[in-house]
């Protein structure tokens, strides 16, 4: 099953608003760490777009991923991730970056079984 090249675009628009949103306020203030942030960017695409198909869950969970890692990296690079963290590490991007991965697999384990559910 192909994925809709307007899905792809939407996934890619909806992980970049909050990844945007993180920016900026990383940029404002680089000694807070938004914790949450990159788990919104992450699991933006799978909830706040209607999935047609199991490849649309996929496909907006990678999004969802690749996004978050791109911004966790880029803000890393410009040392804007100063803040303190839940574990204590420094830096603060490994924390980061295991936030990301556990919410795009939450929400594509979350969406997984919806989609089996519905389909039985």
């Amino acid at each position: 099953m192909a994925v809709r090249r307007s899905f792809l675009v939407s996934s890619i628009a909806v992980a970049a608003v909050p990844a945007a949103a993180w920016a900026l306020l990383a940029t404002r203030s680089p000694t807070s760490t938004h914790h949450f942030a990159p788990l919104v960017v992450a699991v933006a695409p799978l909830v706040f777009l209607q999935t047609a198909g199991r490849c649309e869950i996929d496909v907006g969970a990678a999004v969802g991923a690749a996004v978050g890692l791109g911004a966790t990296g880029a803000l890393a690079v410009s040392d804007r991730l100063r803040g303190p963290t839940f574990i204590h590490s420094r830096p603060s991007w490994p924390e980061l970056v295991l936030v990301v991965v556990i919410g795009a697999a939450g929400a594509w384990i979350w969406h997984r079984r919806a989609t089996d559910a519905a389909a039985r």
